[in-house]
């Protein structure tokens, strides 16, 4: 057993449970098998940039004859938010999939099926929402959760007195994903904790990247 496994110790499965089973209800079951699907960076960034491209087009930036360079530049001009989150989703991913390799940590419901095969934890049965798929890879850390907890903290760090609604509902979404991620047995409490810690550093990382690159490209016109 990996010496993260061996974290997963009462508490760690405990919770896990609490929720997989817990809050098991129809209405979450929807909820959550949608919510997860925005903790994808890919996603998240395809957001990003629809966003900023909406905004251009309501101030009419985007013009047909120039189509695509009108859209590099609409997205150019919102740079000082576009480049730290897209920035903050490369970092945090390749971490997340980077320690993945190295930790070698089971899913929950991996996890218990190997320990049914062993004859152990035979009164567990992990709950699994019906049509959502069964994953057979690492988990530590959550790499959904490092993203969306990137996201939240690169707005808090750019928008907490500008835009407080916006801020508060990317923290909602962050949490929403990282729950979702232990309802659907797909991560340990453990793994969702990894996640969230991680991609706030990957959103200071990718603050300083961003602002260092922003103030020597300033200073070398």
């Amino acid at each position: 057993m990996h010496y993260l496994d061996l974290l997963a110790t009462h508490w760690d499965r405990t919770i896990f449970l609490q929720i997989n089973h817990g809050l098991k209800n129809p209405f979450l079951d929807i909820y959550f098998s949608k919510t997860t699907n925005l903790g994808l960076g890919g996603v998240q960034a395809c957001i990003v940039l629809l966003i900023a491209i909406t905004m251009g087009a309501i101030k009419k930036e985007i013009h047909l004859a120039a189509f695509w360079k009108s859209l590099w530049l609409t997205i150019y001009r919102r740079r000082e938010w576009v480049s730290p989150l897209l920035v903050c989703f490369i970092i945090g991913g390749l971490a997340a999939d980077t320690i993945k390799e190295f930790v070698s940590r089971q899913r929950p419901w991996w996890f218990y099926h190997n320990q049914h095969l062993a004859g152990k934890f035979l009164n567990v049965i992990v709950y699994r929402v019906p049509g959502m798929p069964v994953l057979k890879v690492y988990g530590f850390p959550s790499g959904h959760t490092t993203t969306s907890f990137a996201m939240a903290t690169v707005a808090t760090l750019l928008f907490s007195h500008s835009n407080k609604a916006l801020v508060a509902l990317l923290w909602f979404a962050a949490f929403s994903i990282a729950l979702s991620r232990i309802y659907l047995a797909y991560h340990w409490p453990l793994d969702v904790l990894g996640g969230s810690i991680l991609g706030v550093v990957s959103a200071f990382i990718s603050m300083k990247i961003c602002r260092n690159y922003s103030l020597k490209r300033n200073a070398n016109p």
